[in-house]
């Protein structure tokens, strides 16, 4: 799995990240520098390089004849270079590396960092209990992120308290708007980005208009704060209405088979009688789900966790499961897996069939 962290000439990741002490574990990269204290905006696009400028600059189309007089290191006249400029497109050069981030229409707009990330200043530092930047980093195609930790929004319950976050993003590839969504996934490399964006569903989006930066005025911080309040109450009603969702042991069974099992497998077990003793059924499958049953009852939180034989509990155990008790052979697979991979996969099954009991 590749991060996609821009790493400069000079071996710097461009990355970093508040650590809060240690109460957050650093990303899984390893990347960037690392710090304690609460980041502003300036502080943070410093440290991560992402203090960039882009320019619109002309795109040539070079002729055989252009080609080989450039192959061998001839003098090229500037006026016959200009007869070959392609006329309604530009490509976007980053000032400090030279690197050419796309080639677009002359319509794109172009939205600099400096005006992309300046809003989260109205978001973050109005006083001690504030929202803090917690990541920013730069990926290889120059595209730009930063998440805002917005604190606890929910507890699961015995101090087991679920984090929130903003996510912003801005890019110069022609192929992303800028961005604006909330995310319950800390975001610290490409893969994570993308995790966050295919799952929110609270998000305000600009596309690359010729005066989208117009449009990024006071009052981005406001509506993104509105629309973030918004998921949070989401969240938190689809959280108590899990808690409402009272399962015995055999629908915890059955939704954990119907979540780790394939089709196949699961419906030899369908036609057993929900039988897990059945001898069609492999010395291995069966161990698999007597771990997973293990961990609902036994695994981290799950014994102190005050809404036992609930729909919130029986999710929580999967997303446990997945997390803490099963064995990867690193850490990079054990990423993919829990983002959007087979255990993502898994645990949305598990989460469909347990709403489906109140259906």
């Amino acid at each position: 799995m590749a991060h996609n962290i821009q790493i400069l000439e000079n071996g710097d990741a461009c990355f970093v990240e508040c650590t809060h002490y240690g109460e957050i574990a650093p990303a899984w990269h390893g990347l960037g520098e690392k710090f304690n204290d609460p980041m502003t905006i300036e502080f943070a696009m410093g440290k991560s390089h992402a203090d960039f400028e882009v320019s619109k600059q002309p795109v040539v189309g070079l002729t055989p004849e252009l080609v080989t007089l450039m192959n061998s290191g001839e003098m090229i006249n500037a006026s016959e270079l200009r007869k070959h400029i392609i006329d309604n497109y530009t490509c976007n050069m980053r000032l400090d590396n030279k690197q050419v981030c796309a080639i677009t229409s002359d319509k794109y707009g172009l939205i600099q960092n400096v005006e992309a990330f300046h809003f989260i200043n109205n978001i973050c530092g109005v006083d001690e209990n504030s929202p803090v930047i917690d990541t920013m980093g730069v990926l290889e195609d120059g595209t730009t992120f930063a998440s805002i930790c917005m604190k606890s929004i929910y507890d699961l319950g015995n101090g087991d308290e679920v984090d929130m976050y903003l996510i912003v993003r801005n890019s110069f590839n022609n192929k992303e708007a800028f961005s604006v969504f909330a995310s319950p996934i800390r975001v610290c490399c490409s893969n994570t980005l993308n995790a966050s964006f295919r799952g929110c569903y609270a998000k305000k989006v600009f596309k690359h208009t010729k005066n989208v930066g117009s449009r990024l005025d006071a009052e981005l911080a406001a509506k993104t704060l509105g629309f973030y309040d918004m998921y949070k109450e989401a969240f938190a009603a689809n959280m108590e209405r899990l808690k409402t969702i009272k399962l015995t042991d055999k629908d915890c069974e059955k939704i954990i088979c119907k979540s780790l099992m394939s089709d196949d497998v699961f419906k030899i077990y369908e036609k057993s009688g929900f039988n897990l003793g059945c001898e069609d059924l492999s010395t291995r499958t069966k161990n698999s789900i007597a771990n997973a049953l293990e961990v609902l009852n036994v695994g981290i939180g799950q014994r102190e966790c005050a809404d036992k034989g609930t729909g919130l509990w029986l999710y929580n155990g999967i997303t446990t499961l997945h997390a803490n008790h099963l064995q990867y052979k690193t850490q990079e697979k054990k990423f993919d897996s829990i983002f959007g991979g087979s255990a993502d996969e898994h645990q949305q099954k598990a989460f469909n069939e347990i709403l489906k009991l109140v259906a």
